[in-house]
């Protein structure tokens, strides 16, 4: 299994689980294979040596975090157990397109399926967009359409104008926007534009406030509405941190202007 304290991974427990009894999931952890080593005294994140790791390089201390002597080794995101029936979705992605003076969009989804039983699966893809409350949020939700048939035990990568399969479904916000960057002749300095509408980016670097990673909703929403409400419409997440929850990029959407520029940024 590839090393990291970002990798997703899952497993099909259907064989070994035990529906009507007690079942127990234990996992085995370990230190990363650079753990460094904290001085006495200053320097910001230690000796740097985490750093070779997939992990997160303030946990050897810096100027607002106490160094984590266990390096936060174990969990610290979310353990669940989900029902697909026997096709599953896998990471599906969604991409907007627009034409003619922005008066025309698409939407171009792709996704793959894996088929998790002992026989060729016969499937069926949709997706359905739908407008939110505020007018200016669509709901995309898959459902059923498209017939599809594929081997036992294998990938398929597919590319649709529907959406997902009657074993499994999927849903999500999104936004129909474009963001366009390039260097102004003018000034020398780097203009953004979102939908064609030039935005000057004002915001503050973004780093981890929990030393214990003990993140929530209701962590995301508050941090997220201070930034709105200084009237910032960026965020740069500094790389030193950690790979955000998805739930910060929800709040981003939802604290951002009427053209949602509240985005998170990596350098």
């Amino acid at each position: 299994m590839p090393k990291g304290m970002f990798q997703r991974h899952s497993l099909d427990v259907t064989d070994i689980l035990h529906p009507d009894g007690q079942n127990l999931l234990a996992f085995p952890f370990h230190l990363p294979d650079h753990p460094g080593r904290i001085p006495h005294k200053g320097e910001h994140g230690g000796d740097h040596e985490i750093g070779k790791d997939v992990a997160t390089q303030c946990l050897l201390g810096w100027d607002w975090m106490a160094p984590k002597r266990d390096r936060n080794t174990g969990i610290w995101d979310e353990v669940s157990v989900s029902i697909t029936g026997r096709v599953k979705i896998i990471d599906p992605h969604l991409v907007s397109s627009f034409f003619d003076d922005y008066k025309r969009v698409y939407l171009h989804s792709t996704t793959e399926l894996e088929n998790r039983s002992a026989w060729v699966a016969e499937c069926s893809l949709n997706i359905q967009v739908t407008m939110g409350v505020e007018g200016n949020i669509c709901l995309v939700q898959h459902l059923q359409t498209q017939n599809l048939s594929f081997p036992a035990g294998s990938h398929m990568q597919y590319t649709f104008p529907e959406g997902c399969g009657e074993s499994d479904a999927w849903s999500h916000l999104f936004g129909f926007q474009k963001i366009e960057s390039h260097i102004d002749s003018a000034t020398g300095g780097r203009l953004f534009k979102v939908n064609r509408q030039p935005i000057f980016i004002h915001g503050g670097n973004w780093i981890l406030s929990d030393g214990l990673l003990c993140l929530s909703r209701e962590h995301y929403e508050t941090d997220i509405k201070f930034h709105a409400d200084m009237n910032f419409n960026m965020i740069c997440c500094w790389g030193g941190g950690l790979v955000e929850w998805p739930e910060c990029y929800h709040y981003c959407d939802m604290c951002g202007k009427s053209f949602g520029v509240l985005k998170t940024l990596k350098w």
